[in-house]
């Protein structure tokens, strides 16, 4: 073996350390991303079951209140329709008795100045 020989084989074996050692950081990387993999499996899984139970808490709750049904949809349109009648209601008649308080209040007034025994005040005497 000649002298060249052996220096060839020394960066060749330096290469192979290199090549090691790229290797062991690559893996390490590998293995930080499995575990950042993980995680994420595990909040996507939390995620899913909050998810699930919810959805299940919302299901009994249309069962209870009987929107589970495939009507479900037009009732409650029926009563946002209910709901807008009443409120309109509500307002009208709060008009209604706005106005009769302000006629039954000016007929006492017309009634107190414009009568005085039974007779009506002359003004301007």
């Amino acid at each position: 073996m000649t002298m060249a020989d052996i220096d060839q084989l020394s960066r060749i074996i330096g290469a192979l350390e290199h090549a090691a050692a790229e290797a062991n950081r690559q893996q390490e990387r590998i293995f930080d991303l499995l575990g950042e993999v993980k995680d994420g499996v595990s909040e996507l899984r939390a995620d899913f079951t909050t998810h699930a139970e919810k959805e299940e808490v919302t299901v009994h709750a249309l069962i209870a209140a009987g929107l589970a049904d495939p009507d479900a949809q037009d009732d409650i349109r029926e009563m946002r329709g209910l709901l807008d009648a009443w409120r309109s209601v509500k307002r009208g008649a709060g008009h209604a008795v706005g106005k009769i308080a302000t006629v039954v209040i000016l007929a006492a007034i017309a009634g107190v100045l414009g009568f005085n025994g039974g007779k009506f005040i002359e003004w301007g005497k």
